[in-house]
């Protein structure tokens, strides 16, 4: 077998799967993402509380699709994985996120978070441990680099 047959076959796979997805994602179409009403949020945001730290907060929630969300948060002495995002509620490009996480490898944790798309966007956490107690709060607060979106189906066209 030359080269230029290896080639050729070693890309049909690839080939392959890239149409495959593309038509799995041309199949997701916009208004089932925005039904009854919905709402797209993704983004990320990064502090800096102290002079050799940094804390980041990485989110994307479709609100149709609850299944597919997630939420993660980190800074040097905390680590949050969300497992399942259990309820949101939006309001005036403020968004509630409520859901369960592992928090530094252990599960049964849950957590409230808000995310504010704003001028200067915010957020901040809530973490309870498996018997309902507050374990961390980082209150809400303007982030220091990073963006987040909110996007709801009033604002298509």
């Amino acid at each position: 077998m030359s080269r230029k047959h290896f080639i050729i076959l070693a890309c049909v796979p690839v080939l392959c799967f890239l149409a495959f997805s593309a038509a799995l994602i041309l199949s997701v179409r916009v208004p089932d993402v925005f039904a009854a009403g919905g709402y797209i949020v993704t983004g990320g945001g990064y502090n800096y509380p102290g002079s050799d730290s940094i804390e980041m907060v990485e989110v994307n929630i479709i609100s149709s699709s609850l299944n597919d969300s997630w939420l993660r948060y980190y800074n040097p002495g905390m680590n949050l994985a969300s497992t399942s995002i259990t309820g949101t509620n939006i309001e005036n490009r403020s968004l509630i996120i409520t859901g369960s996480a592992i928090v530094q490898g252990y599960s049964d944790y849950t957590f409230t978070a808000t995310i504010i798309n704003g001028k200067i966007d915010s957020w901040g956490l809530e973490i309870y441990n498996p018997d309902g107690y507050l374990y961390f709060q980082r209150p809400v607060q303007q982030i220091a680099k990073g963006d987040f979106v909110i996007t709801e189906a009033s604002e298509l066209p």
